[in-house]
């Protein structure tokens, strides 16, 4: 028995065993061709929908049907080719097929220094007119979405005049048929040009082409399906071309995977077990197909997949998505329009009484499990206002070409349109500070943080920072280094700053009250750490020594060997542990010893070190509290930062695990006399230990 896979993946499937159903949309583009008066038919649907494996298929029938000569041209990465080369390329394909199905035999088109002139006025005109009596060319158009992408806009604006022209050449031996992902309407530049066109919609299959397409491999003997199986894709893929190949062959892959004597039947089991595996292997394409998707139409798919797989009310719909974020109340009309749009795109469907429920399920847990609400509300609630977002890209133009005031004058116009738009925002305070306008950064960010306190906690700490540094007001600066520690309270840089204004006003007084604190929370700590080790031991020595003479009646010698030995382990255990301490300790009685890190090109004793004291500690965990500015002024954090001691009786040495945020690189650092250098990109700091007496 031969074990091949009928079900097709990857490519289209246009002119092969695989293609299923799709009968009336043929039989349409067969039913307009012969009408000159119409030349232009339009195929429209969503992404992965089968409209490719159309065209091909109709490339392969087409010459059956008629005299037709189908020359199949795909657009995608054509939108940025200059006009030219675009026509030139058809030109070569017109001429390839006409040549490879006998239909004309031609030169290599020459179209001279003016192709698109002469391709137009001359070479096509004098093609058409050489062909045999009745034959038409119908050129595929696939993937013509690319000249409505915005990137395209200045390719569109040359390419749709010209092609409205070259529809007109010869409606009786020039037809044309496009796919396109929208409907005309939803066109935003070539809409005019298919006003008059045939239009058919590329949907889901029907129920009875999904049965033909589940039973491919009953076609070729290797893999038969119950009808509980068979029933339990339909609900999973509701007849989704794409998804029903990915499934079924995932299914046939782990049952098939080896030669059998007999073909197996697919049960439900079967089934289940094949989804996860088919959602992984389709994530590239659905990814794709959500691409294609507006940001509001994002986040309203989103939200309708967090509800479940049974319907709910648009009410309800809208409910869910207010409780995720307050601001899209702002959007009440564009929300109630959302579903119906979704509907007209097969994505979602009305059950009755305004209810709405995925049509795929199998596209509901993937959007679950890949868009979770959240993260799409972040990634496209700046976008959902297209006014705010063409002044943020006008404010980045402008900003890019280093017309600072212009950018500050495109943001702000931004923010009036949209106040929570974040990266318009973050952008308006880091142009704002790059001025030198801290102040009013800061009130940009502090805005922000009332409506997305996430986007804007980091960037406003680093103007905090920026601002308690360079301000010469003493009061100012510890204003705004109790800022930084109340959103960060382990803030080392902030606490330095303001230890640094309280030793200014209050002079040796306030040195007096620091030492006291440090000295009497050194003293409680070791207080603790003595009363813990020591009622710890307690437990241990009754537990090893007193214990067992009572539970097994032990005989003095027995006792007392017992004891010995139990003395020797606890000992043999504790001593790896308490000699370090008690050598650390020893070894920095009476002395300071503090981890220092500074710029390289600072000196170590300049004012903005960082001083670490680690007197007295075997380990410190300072985790998420190390801060450096790197040279391109942004605020780097260490993710982890973990210091351990390395006992020695001479001088000190310590041990250092560090990672920075966003980077996966762990580092591990061994600090002793000699300086040593941290490593992150954007800035060159130095680690160093400090001791004296």
């Amino acid at each position: 028995m031969t074990q091949n896979n009928p079900y097709v993946t990857g490519d289209p499937v246009g002119d092969s065993p695989a293609f299923v159903g799709r009968a009336d949309i043929i039989n349409e583009v067969l039913r307009v061709l012969p009408h000159h008066k119409n030349n232009v038919i339009l195929l429209y649907g969503q992404r992965r929908i089968g409209k490719t494996s159309i065209l091909l298929e109709l490339e392969a029938k087409l010459p059956k049907k008629g005299n037709y000569c189908p020359v199949f041209f795909d657009l995608q990465d054509t939108a940025r080719w200059p006009l030219a080369k675009l026509i030139s390329k058809l030109a070569h394909k017109i001429r390839d097929e006409l040549s490879k199905r006998d239909v004309l035999t031609l030169a290599e088109p020459d179209l001279g220094e003016e192709p698109t002139t002469i391709f137009q006025d001359i070479w096509l005109p004098d093609v058409l007119n050489r062909l045999p009596s009745n034959t038409s060319i119908v050129v595929l158009f696939d993937e013509f979405d690319a000249f409505e992408e915005p990137v395209a806009e200045q390719a569109s604006g040359i390419f749709f005049p010209y092609l409205r022209d070259l529809l007109k050449t010869n409606p009786k031996n020039l037809n044309f048929v496009f796919v396109i992902g929208r409907k005309v309407g939803d066109l935003n530049h070539s809409r005019d040009i298919f006003k008059a066109a045939t239009t058919q919609h590329v949907s889901l299959l029907n129920k009875k082409e999904t049965d033909i397409l589940i039973c491919l491999s009953e076609n070729n003997g290797t893999l038969y399906w119950s009808n509980k199986a068979k029933e339990k894709i339909w609900q999973l893929t509701h007849a989704h071309p794409y998804l029903t190949q990915h499934l079924c062959s995932r299914i046939w892959g782990n049952i098939c995977h080896d030669k059998l004597e007999k073909p197996p039947t697919t049960t439900v089991d079967d089934v289940k077990s094949a989804i996860v595996d088919t959602l992984e292997n389709s994530s590239g394409a659905l990814e794709w197909l959500w691409d294609g998707l507006p940001p509001l139409e994002r986040v309203v798919v989103s939200a309708l997949a967090k509800a479940g797989a049974n319907a709910i009310t648009a009410e309800k719909l809208k409910q869910i998505l207010y409780d995720s974020n307050s601001n899209l109340q702002s959007f009440i009309q564009e929300l109630e329009e959302a579903p119906r749009l979704l509907k007209k795109w097969d994505l979602i469907e009305e059950t009755g009484e305004g209810r709405y429920c995925f049509r795929v399920e199998l596209l509901r847990q993937w959007i679950v499990e890949n868009k979770p609400l959240h993260t799409v509300l972040r990634q496209e609630l700046d976008r959902m206002q297209p006014v705010a977002e063409d002044y943020y890209q006008q404010g980045l133009n402008y900003y890019n070409q280093g017309k600072q005031q212009q950018a500050i004058e495109a943001l702000e116009h931004a923010i009036r349109t949209n106040p929570n738009h974040v990266k318009v925002n973050q952008k308006l305070a880091e142009i704002l500070l790059e001025v030198g306008k801290v102040k009013e950064a800061i009130e940009i960010l502090e805005r922000l943080q009332t409506s997305q306190p996430d986007a804007a906690r980091t960037q406003l700490l680093q103007t905090y920072l920026i601002y308690a540094q360079n301000h010469d007001n003493d009061s100012e600066r510890a204003e705004y280094a109790k800022k930084i520690l109340k959103l960060a309270p382990k803030h080392q840089q902030a606490k330095a700053i303001l230890d640094q204004v309280r030793r200014r006003k209050y002079g040796p007084w306030w040195e007096k009250v620091a030492a006291f604190k440090t000295g009497w929370v050194a003293f409680m700590k070791e207080l603790y750490q003595s009363i813990t080790i020591s009622f710890v031991a307690g437990l241990v020595i009754i537990a090893l020594v007193f214990l067992p003479p009572l539970s097994f009646n032990l005989s003095l010698s027995a006792w007392l060997i017992w004891s010995f030995f139990s003395l020797f382990i606890l000992v043999g255990i504790g001593l790896p542990f308490l000699l370090p301490w008690w050598l650390i300790r020893t070894t920095d009685k009476d002395r300071k010893l503090n981890v220092l890190i500074y710029e390289a090109i600072k000196s170590s004793d300049d004012v903005n070190a960082k001083k670490i004291p680690i007197a007295g500690r075997l380990s410190l965990n300072l985790d998420g509290q190390i801060h450096l500015r790197a040279t391109d002024d942004k605020m780097i954090v260490a993710k982890r930062f973990r210091i351990k001691r390395l006992p020695r009786s001479s001088q000190p040495m310590i041990e250092i695990q560090y990672q920075w945020e966003g980077n996966k690189n762990k580092h591990l650092l061994r600090v002793g006399n000699n300086p040593k250098m941290l490593i992150f990109s954007g800035g060159n700091y130095i680690i160093k230990l400090n001791y004296s007496r």
